[in-house]
């Protein structure tokens, strides 16, 4: 799966939210995105959501996630949110977060227009 942007542009914003200190985690991070072969069945596995978002529009999404980094160690870690884009087919990351405990996220972004909240717990 792409991510939307391309790699090399979400890569550098993503790590830029990080003061450009988390490049390992991101980048694993995006490669589980890009191993992802579909929106749904065992090729998403472990990292759909339990929770939906809506946009502007009040269209709900499904929302999925990838994480990097030892839980616990907030300053090392990556997790990213993000919803299909059925246009590009590619991922569109909603939300930037760090782990702040093993199922607990802290956000460090999020993209306007979605209702992502401060703190996520899987």
């Amino acid at each position: 799966m792409d991510v939307r942007g391309g790699r090399a542009h979400a890569e550098e914003w993503i790590n830029g939210v990080f003061n450009n200190n988390n490049m390992p985690q991101v980048s694993q991070c995006l490669n589980d995105i890009e191993r992802m072969a579909a929106w749904d069945g065992p090729a998403v596995s472990g990292i759909v959501t339990a929770i939906s978002v809506t946009d502007g529009d009040n269209i709900s999404h499904r929302l999925y996630h990838v994480s990097a980094g030892k839980a616990g160690t907030r300053n090392k870690t990556c997790t990213l949110f993000f919803v299909a884009d059925p246009v590009w087919n590619a991922a569109n990351v909603i939300g930037v977060y760090q782990h702040t405990g093993p199922t607990t996220y802290a956000r460090c972004w999020a993209q306007q227009g979605y209702a992502m909240p401060g703190s996520i717990t899987l």
